[in-house]
């Protein structure tokens, strides 16, 4: 399987791939400053999309803090930082989730809970 590396200088990115099985590596370079000005401003806006994606994606957070990683990201790209970082919260145990349900008040929202929780394969 062939397998790609990349490397950013300026505008240009330098793609490499590893072609494998003793064959020689295909390198292919592209200036960002050869493509339409349309063009290249979909990119910048893709990259800033998936930039914020990535900032928030995969965390166990709350809409407040949603907005607070997204200006923090969007400040550190206007003092020219690419990457800037947010604390992630801990890991969720199954510990845990059985004592914020035993916490639960007895009733209908108490027993869609354990239902889910067994349908999903943790055991109470």
């Amino acid at each position: 399987m062939a397998k790609l590396g990349k490397t950013i200088d300026g505008t240009t990115i330098t793609l490499s791939v590893d072609m494998g099985e003793g064959r020689d590596p295909v390198e292919r370079m592209f200036d960002s400053e050869d493509l339409p000005d349309a063009i290249q401003q979909h990119l910048i806006m893709a990259a800033i999309g998936r930039a914020f994606d990535q900032a928030v994606g995969g965390k166990e957070i709350i809409n407040d803090q949603v907005v607070d990683i997204v200006d923090k990201k969007w400040a550190g790209f206007k003092e020219g930082n690419w990457t800037t970082r947010t604390p992630g919260k801990g890991k969720v145990s199954k510990k845990s989730i059985i004592e914020k349900l035993q916490a639960m008040p007895e009733g209908e929202a108490k027993e869609r809970v354990k239902a889910s929780l067994i349908e999903v394969g943790i055991e109470l």
